[in-house]
């Protein structure tokens, strides 16, 4: 059945926009990140060095906090920084009711009605 619904366009000039922000499987950023300019890059990438050896001196310092803020960029940068945990509430702090349907051809609702 064809959908028959006239598109407007809405956010950002989007056609589709009333099937959400970007249209269904259409990217919000189709592009990606923006690459960096080539010179940047090699300047960064020339500083580089520079850059560990004074993280390394940092370490080192008298001062707790420098040295505690040094190696948590060490570490944030080889290990990936910590999961922060996020708890959710409904209004009011009650919990939250979840409900999962299967939808589509094929689909399967393992353990649920109908199985």
């Amino acid at each position: 059945m064809m959908n028959t619904k006239p598109r407007v366009p809405g956010k950002r000039g989007n056609p589709n926009w009333a099937k959400g922000p970007d249209g269904k499987g259409v990217s919000g950023n189709p592009n990606g990140k923006k690459a960096i300019d080539p010179e940047i890059r090699r300047a960064l990438e020339a500083l580089t060095p520079r850059a560990v050896q004074v993280l390394g001196e940092l370490l080192e310092s008298g001062d707790e906090k420098i040295r505690c803020q040094a190696a948590c960029v060490v570490l944030d940068r080889n290990l990936g920084k910590a999961v922060q945990a996020i708890e959710h509430a409904g209004a009011n702090g009650e919990s939250l009711n979840l409900r999962v349907e299967f939808v589509g051809e094929g689909s399967q609702n393992p353990g649920g009605e109908g199985s």
